[in-house]
């Protein structure tokens, strides 16, 4: 039998036919909707013992249940044992053009953009309204508009279709090369043109690049599929409603 004690500090203690097993700790948030995120600290993951301790928290808590973790098929085991679905996995790329998959070419013209232009507020809206409804999806926190523009770098790539950005992205200069933070189209069919032509236009300028590239973002696992470089690990988020 599983028991679960408030322990003050958002820290349940979790007991298996009373003998402690570790603890859970909790954080809860209320945007984009009324949730839950947890963290385990147990000392053992038996799938047997997964439902009834979620069905517990969430009956204690009255909020659905996230959790975000690395891959671990042990853990992982553990969460789709307590009825957690797997809303989102995430891959972070490190490469260099020795990586492609084959050689990239200038498929279609690039327009920088600067913070503050009107092209770059334009891309900057378009980003962070597929940005919401991935959040949304995968009941993870959003940024105000004004909170995620701040935050953004400084200059965007685009391509343009009757002077309207069609696929754009946002890219960082680092000391090591560059990190391509966002990557968005509104025609998906096309992207793949697009990806080639930026990877062809910074890897002119930086050697490495870095990503990070979720399963739930179209236009950034095709921009990683350019790559042949292995997917040993990534971060997923799993969700009880």
């Amino acid at each position: 039998m599983i028991s679960i004690v408030w322990q003050g500090d958002r820290r349940y203690n979790v007991y298996r036919n009373g003998h402690d097993i570790g603890c859970v700790a909790v954080y809860c948030y209320e945007c984009p909707e009324p949730y839950c995120s947890l963290q385990l600290g147990l000392d053992e993951y038996d799938p047997a013992i997964a439902k009834e301790l979620f069905s517990l928290l969430r009956q204690e808590l009255g909020r659905p249940l996230q959790y975000t973790k690395f891959s671990d098929q042990k853990l992982q085991d553990f969460l789709t044992a307590g009825g957690f679905q797997r809303k989102r996995r995430s891959y972070e790329i490190d490469v260099s053009s020795a990586d492609l998959a084959v050689p990239v070419c200038p498929a279609v013209a690039l327009h920088a953009a600067e913070k503050g232009s009107a092209l770059y507020d334009v891309c900057c809206k378009q980003l962070y309204h597929d940005y919401r409804a991935r959040q949304a999806a995968a009941n993870l926190p959003e940024e105000r508009l004004d909170d995620f523009y701040d935050a953004l770098t400084e200059t965007v790539f685009c391509a343009l279709a009757d002077g309207k950005p069609v696929h754009y992205a946002f890219v960082t200069p680092e000391d090591f090369g560059c990190t391509v933070d966002y990557v968005g189209s509104c025609d998906l069919s096309t992207f793949i043109s697009f990806a080639q032509s930026l990877l062809h236009e910074l890897f002119q300028k930086y050697p490495r690049l870095m990503a990070e590239c979720a399963d739930d973002d179209p236009a950034a696992m095709q921009l990683m599929e350019l790559f042949t470089i292995p997917m040993d690990w990534s971060v997923d988020t799993y969700i009880l409603e």
